[in-house]
């Protein structure tokens, strides 16, 4: 069964991907995500792990279709979005637009 690690931490939680992960999950910008990525790739060389057999799996706080092409080109596999509902019901505006933009991704 593939483990996946949540978190970005550099010298514990990314080595500890390096070691034990087949799947990495964090969230931030597309910059965010490419020097994490190198930290990553330092732990994994350190271990003798192909940093390119691990899955990425990444989410933004806000925003994430705005960084879905560079993390797209960075190499990330899978984005995730989270929907929170409150008094007034959801606001699935930023999943329709995460839709529609791998609608494109996938299109092209």
């Amino acid at each position: 069964m593939p483990i996946l690690i949540g978190g970005a931490g550099e010298k514990v939680t990314l080595r500890l991907v390096a070691e034990h992960a087949q799947a990495w999950h964090a969230f931030g910008s597309t910059e965010t995500y490419l020097a994490k990525s190198a930290i990553l790739a330092e732990h994994c060389a350190k271990v003798g792990t192909d940093p390119d057999a691990i899955e990425r799996v990444w989410g933004a706080l806000d925003g994430i279709e705005k960084y879905a092409d560079g993390l797209a080109a960075a190499g990330v596999g899978e984005i995730t979005i989270g929907v929170g509902g409150g008094p007034n019901g959801y606001d699935l505006g930023p999943l329709r637009e995460l839709l529609q933009w791998r609608d494109r991704h996938n299109a092209a």
